[in-house]
């Protein structure tokens, strides 16, 4: 992976055929913070859909939501800087060491109180996943930093969801979501994603 001026990277958290999530140093102060860039050229859509995610998570004033610094362009590469929580992802928490069951209950729980938070916010996710939320052991802090499908829920959801179209990761999500019912994207596909996170 290239590094990026004024960041040394530390470790790859996640990614897929459209972003890859990144923990890196910060050159000035050492600290890390978390850095979504762009898997692909840098076009108009894709920019966009960052510079949503950015606002998106700026309105937020919500525990358990890792906060924005802000969007940047690296070497032509658009950069969403997240603050970082440390910890690991869930998935990778749960790939590398057994998470007892009272752990995985706790940690359920406390995803729907953020979630119910989330909502409450007049925000609807649509991509609840382990791969998206940070779990720091050491201090037990959970923290949500994947926004990329999340959308205000005054919108009319079932306009975005064509017929045939899948929004999310097909594990994690609803029915609705796959474009096939032609229902409405709401709080409930949310619940649906909660469940199997």
């Amino acid at each position: 992976m290239p590094g990026l001026e004024g960041y040394r990277f530390v470790e790859l958290l996640s990614q897929n055929d459209r972003v890859r999530v990144v923990r890196s140093q910060v050159s000035r102060d050492g600290g890390t913070v978390i850095l979504k860039q762009l898997r692909r050229s840098p076009r108009p859509e894709n920019v966009a859909w960052l510079e949503q995610e950015l606002a998106l998570i700026q309105s937020l004033d919500v525990p358990g939501v890792v906060r924005a610094r802000g969007l940047m362009d690296v070497h032509g590469e658009p950069t969403l800087v997240l603050d970082d929580p440390g910890g690991s992802s869930l998935e990778h928490a749960h790939s590398s060491a057994p998470i007892s069951f009272e752990e995985k209950l706790d940690i359920g729980l406390r995803l729907t109180a953020i979630v119910g938070t989330i909502h409450r916010s007049g925000v609807v996710h649509r991509g609840l996943q382990p791969s998206g939320i940070l779990w720091n052991s050491a201090d037990d802090r959970l923290a949500v930093i994947d926004f990329s499908l999340a959308t205000r829920a005054t919108r009319d959801l079932a306009s975005s969801v064509g017929a045939g179209a899948l929004v999310g990761t097909p594990h994690y999500v609803s029915p609705e979501q796959t474009g096939r019912l032609g229902m409405v994207v709401d709080r409930r596909s949310d619940l649906y994603s909660l469940g199997g996170t």
